[in-house]
């Protein structure tokens, strides 16, 4: 399911909190209210395909094989991912430690 729905035109994303890139982790991350969700939290990811697969609960079927290819043929790969946080989730706890936030 799209996680912010087809209502473009009337869509903000708030970025209450920012992980920055971290070598070891391979991996940075944010925590963001998006209106079109009415103001639902989410955790969003980006990083190294191999670090954050074990991140994923739905990965398509060829997700390892497709980002090797793609790396075998020396394009950069990078993985994307969200996951809605749960509504107890305060504001300020949306900056609590990455761990937390986005793993």
């Amino acid at each position: 399911k799209p996680v912010l729905g087809g209502a473009a035109a009337a869509l903000t994303v708030k970025i209450l909190h920012r992980h920055h890139f971290k070598s070891a982790l391979k991996r940075m991350s944010c925590v963001a209210a998006v209106s079109a969700r009415r103001g639902a939290l989410f955790a969003f990811v980006k990083g190294a395909p191999e670090a954050l697969a074990a991140m994923f609960v739905d990965a398509p079927a060829d997700y390892e094989r497709t980002y090797r290819r793609f790396a075998c043929e020396g394009k950069r790969v990078l993985a994307l991912g969200h996951r809605e946080l749960p509504r107890a989730v305060s504001t300020p706890a949306a900056a609590r430690p990455r761990g937390r936030a986005d793993g």
